[in-house]
């Protein structure tokens, strides 16, 4: 028993390195914890910042030619649709109005780039005051490319 002390004082000399142990680990947890919800904050504040920023522009677009009253032309929503889809080279057919309000024009683009039907959106919202209320898009096999059922309205 010359190496060896006894159990007992074993047990003593070996409880304050096991409470070092868990103390040491309690911490390295609660710093992990720490970093990772203060990240998570961060990420959340720009996120709230991105939102409103997306809201400002929604509502300044919103406003935009809003005129209350005012009658909608049929006629120049179309027009407006035509001219821009046909400068773009984009081909389109129209769809029966089934439930659609009187105003809604509903058109049906079989395959467009994407990026190109965002485009087509942007140019009709701020040169026709033309906007979709309802958009059904559908990716194609073709990478990037799109199948869009619109139905548009000023």
């Amino acid at each position: 028993m010359t190496g060896q002390r006894p159990l007992a004082l074993r047990h003593v000399l070996e409880r304050p390195l096991v409470l070092a142990l868990v103390a040491v680990a309690a911490v390295g947890a609660t710093v992990l914890v720490t970093l990772s919800a203060d990240a998570a904050i961060v990420r959340a504040r720009e996120e709230v910042r991105r939102h409103a920023a997306m809201l400002d522009v929604a509502r300044a677009r919103s406003s935009e030619g809003v005129t209350a009253g005012a009658p909608i032309d049929v006629a120049d929503t179309n027009a407006s649709v035509e001219r821009v889809l046909r400068a773009r080279g984009i081909a389109f057919r129209r769809i029966a109005s089934d439930g659609q309000p009187d105003d809604a024009l509903g058109i049906v683009i079989d395959a467009v780039p994407f990026d190109a039907l965002v485009g087509v959106l942007d140019v009709l919202a701020r040169e026709g005051r033309v906007r979709p209320i309802e958009a059904n898009v559908t990716a194609r096999v073709e990478p990037g490319t799109v199948r869009a059922e619109l139905r548009l309205t000023r």
